[in-house]
């Protein structure tokens, strides 16, 4: 999902290992955030289980989601596809980007979609009474099982807004560039700063969670240094400049 705080392979903590022929690198930054993120269980008993599951919760989802990009990238044909967990997240990377606009909005939504089939399973399972029956209807099982789920729904739909870097917003960029071009890269620039903004609003007059304003400023600043690159960039090639 996002490459915020990554840092250079093989750094102090790193953790490596692979799922089949993927590599994974989980950084420092990830048991961090995450455990940030639990803070609503900090005071839930038999205490400290509830935030270790979550934490683990938090692992398991994730790397689903960014299983769900790579396996699209190999099925376009990607070689030396490689997972990071770092802050706030992570991505699937490779060497080059699928040739056609069409194939990384479907890259973009795998990830989403692994997360919203994996709910749509637990929830069926919940319903029938089939995780009961499997779990033992123990206090802890019936915690981590609505920590997935909570995850599983509620963090793809998020990642579905259309604001870069998110999966939304990849999507939202692929569709305007292809059809209006630098206008529409701006455009989906724009759309994803308005709606930062309008949502860091929201947070801070209802009281909500500092953690969510923190992070879409962060969003918010990356997409206006993008616009300005872009904007100067534009003015640099422009004919009637200084240069003529």
């Amino acid at each position: 999902m996002s490459s915020l705080f990554n840092s250079p392979p093989g750094g102090p903590g790193e953790l490596e290992f692979r799922l089949g022929a993927i590599p994974v690198r989980i950084q420092p930054w990830f048991w961090l955030t995450s455990f940030v993120l639990a803070g609503p269980w900090f005071n839930t008993d038999p205490r400290p289980w509830p935030v270790v599951m979550f934490v683990m919760a938090c692992l398991v989802s994730i790397l689903w989601h960014e299983l769900g990009h790579a396996w699209a990238m190999q099925c376009f044909g990607a070689r030396h596809v490689e997972i990071v967990l770092t802050g706030f997240g992570g991505y699937a990377s490779t060497h080059a980007r699928a040739p056609r606009a069409w194939q990384r909005i479907a890259i973009a939504l795998a990830g989403p979609a692994n997360q919203l089939a994996a709910w749509g399973v637990m929830f069926l399972a919940a319903r029938s009474g089939i995780a009961d029956s499997l779990l033992e209807s123990s206090i802890l099982a019936d915690l981590l099982l609505a920590q997935l789920m909570m995850i599983n729904l509620l963090w793809p739909l998020v990642n579905l807004m259309p604001i870069f870097p998110l999966d939304g917003g990849r999507v939202t960029r692929e569709l305007g560039v292809a059809l209006l071009g630098t206008r529409g890269l701006k455009a989906s620039l724009l759309l994803s700063i308005g709606l930062c903004g309008l949502f860091i609003f929201w947070v801070v007059s209802s009281g909500g969670s500092m953690f969510n304003a923190l992070l879409f400023g962060l969003l918010l600043a990356q997409n206006l240094q993008e616009l300005q690159l872009i904007n100067e960039s534009q003015r640099y090639h422009d004919r009637g400049d200084w240069r003529s």
